[in-house]
């Protein structure tokens, strides 16, 4: 912080004011999950930043949601809390009361409010507008301004609110126009007090806040920043949007809801003029006690001094909502008072110049930082990689075409195979193992636009603004004394448009499913086909079994079939006949050829 407050001194002015910005990334590595809110789940991305920002503290100035859409959807959440530097290097940051005070204790030329907090030892303290427990109300005292009942008096909730809402959207080739988010009755800003006791406040009007702020977030695409339960944050509002074409760089949808908390409440403060409202003003009465004079026991500063004693239980409980039956909040709000710090006016400057925010230039680098983003991603904003562009209609044609050669090679392979070899066997699980890659490229592409669909980047940017005398200041190390410090915080979160996700979803499913089936078909048909060729094999090299087992016939003259093993070709060849001869037979021939005579005797 003092390297910031030493660049203010330093920094030639711009707008009469000298400006630090600062960016924070939130997300790391596009995470769509974002962080854990203080009350009701994670329904929002960045909750916890969310609640913050939405948190009136005794010193906001002013708020703001925007909404860009064109190539990116970002929304911008702001709020602008007020200071004052007592010092010369500003290392106090003494927080100004807006809230509680009238519209004389700061549009005048002697004096600025201050709040002071009162400890144990009765020793009077500044509160710095960074000590954010000590300043928080919570969201409720201006959605409800009877949500403080009868102790509202305890917090001295007088101010006026000023709202308004509204779309614009920018097309190419198409005349611009406005849409009115808040209905008829809200047609121009609106001004309220926040007190319950002011005849002007009531749950009607007052309401009107918390439904500019769920349009900004519920307005299509409302998955862009709504995690969960968005039917019962939403409503009935549709998701899809179809004014942007996909990645149409010239076409822009701007949504915006812009607050003001402001003792001197004019209805033209945020519309720069036109507004049918009756002002506001919040005057002192004749009853009213003016600001006592601050006189500090100790002085309060970023770098010395004693720091502010705080109740223990606020120790984590920053953005707190306001609870009126705790004694302790009751005792911390009687002990903070605002008082009257002597500043006399420099020369030449309007009363209304002393503390009044211009809400028409306030967030004119907010705005533009928003358009930027939505036409085109800012790594060194977010400080992560942006999404894989958008699948194109010739991604989508070439992912598909390519699957069609294997398919087609499936059912050739099966058209014109007859025998299933191995060889067959082989191709057909090459073809289908190309195939998968095939798909594999298809579901690729699917899981790459869901990631995209799902891609967030959030950052803080954190603007320190002082205003200077451009006439009368020094350019180098001025002095910062009796001017007005305001921070502008602004979450920032985008996503990615142009994804579609159901469209390549549903592709990859069919594609996928279409491949399975023909294939597990083709697959059933070849497994089929080879058992047959199978069984017929085994059936042939049966009879060839049979017939080689067979007994030989003992007749003369056949031919033996004998395995030469170690001829050349295993072949086979034929042995020369053996004759089997009866001698017995042969005797008895003889015998009875000669007549019945011996052999002896006819050889005598």
């Amino acid at each position: 912080m003092l390297r910031r407050l030493d660049a203010l001194r330093n920094t030639d002015p711009i707008g009469g004011f000298v400006r630090d910005v600062t960016y924070t990334p939130l997300q790391k590595n596009g995470s769509s999950h974002g962080s854990a809110g203080l009350s009701g789940g994670n329904q929002l991305l960045q909750e916890a930043d969310v609640v913050r920002l939405l948190t009136l503290q005794r010193n906001s100035v002013s708020g703001a949601a925007h909404r860009y859409l064109g190539m990116h959807d970002v929304l911008a959440l702001s709020r602008v809390t007020v200071g004052y530097c007592r010092m010369e290097d500003c290392t106090d940051f003494s927080a100004v009361p807006v809230i509680g005070t009238f519209a004389s204790d700061y549009y005048n030329a002697t004096h600025v409010p201050l709040l002071a907090h009162t400890d144990n030892r009765g020793r009077k303290v500044p509160v710095s507008m960074l000590d954010e427990d000590v300043l928080s109300l919570g969201r409720a005292v201006v959605a409800d301004p009877t949500w403080l009942g009868r102790a509202a008096d305890s917090w001295a909730l007088r101010v006026g609110l000023t709202l308004d809402a509204g779309s614009h959207v920018e097309q190419a080739s198409h005349r611009p126009w406005n849409a009115d988010a808040l209905g008829e009755l809200f047609n121009s800003t609106h001004s309220w007090d926040l007190s319950a006791k002011s005849a002007t406040a009531s749950t009607t009007a007052t309401a009107k806040w918390l439904q500019a702020v769920a349009y900004v977030w519920c307005a299509a695409p409302m998955s862009s920043f709504v995690r969960a339960d968005r039917g019962q944050l939403c409503g009935s509002m549709r998701d899809h949007l179809k004014d942007i074409s996909n990645g149409a760089p010239r076409t822009t949808i701007r949504h915006t809801a812009r607050w003001a908390f402001d003792p001197d409440q004019r209805s033209d403060s945020l519309s720069g003029g036109g507004g049918s409202q009756p002002d506001q003003t919040l005057t002192r009465g004749p009853s009213d006690a003016p600001l006592p004079t601050c006189v500090f026991s100790v002085n309060q500063s970023t770098s010395g001094g004693p720091p502010l004693v705080r109740p223990a239980w606020l120790v984590g409980r920053t953005a707190r909502e306001i609870n009126r039956a705790s004694a302790a909040e009751v005792a911390l709000a009687r002990r903070l008072a605002p008082c009257a710090h002597a500043a006399a006016r420099p020369a030449g400057q309007k009363p209304y110049r002393r503390i009044k925010y211009s809400h028409v230039s306030a967030y004119a680098g907010v705005r533009a930082t928003a358009s930027a983003a939505s036409q085109a991603y800012d790594r060194s904003m977010f400080g992560v990689e942006q999404p894989l562009e958008p699948a194109t209609n010739s991604t989508l044609t070439l992912a598909i075409i390519v699957l069609l050669p294997e398919l087609i090679a499936l059912v050739v392979l099966l058209m014109t195979t007859t025998t299933w070899r191995k060889v067959d066997v082989v191709a057909l699980g090459l073809v289908f193992l190309a195939g998968l890659i095939s798909v594999a490229g298809i579901i690729f592409v699917a899981w790459h636009e869901v990631l995209g669909h799902h891609w967030r980047a959030a950052s803080m940017r954190d603007e320190l603004m002082v205003g200077v005398n451009i006439l009368s200041d020094a350019t180098v190390h001025r002095s910062l004394s009796g001017e007005p410090v305001y921070k502008v915080e602004t979450l920032y979160v985008t996503a990615r448009l142009g994804y579609r996700v159901a469209l390549l979803v549903s592709l990859a499913s069919v594609a996928v499913a279409a491949y399975v089936v023909l294939s597990l078909g083709i697959g059933v048909a070849v497994f089929r086909r080879w058992r047959r060729t199978k069984a017929a094999v085994k059936a042939a090299a049966g009879s060839d079994e049979e017939g080689a087992d067979a007994p030989l016939p003992p007749t003369p003259g056949r031919w033996r079939r004998l395995g030469t093993g170690a001829s050349a070709g295993g072949g086979e060849r034929r042995r020369s006949p053996t004759v089997a001869l009866d001698v017995d037979a042969l005797a008895r021939t003889l015998t009875t050829g000669f007549g019945g005579q011996s052999p002896q005797k006819n050889g005598a």
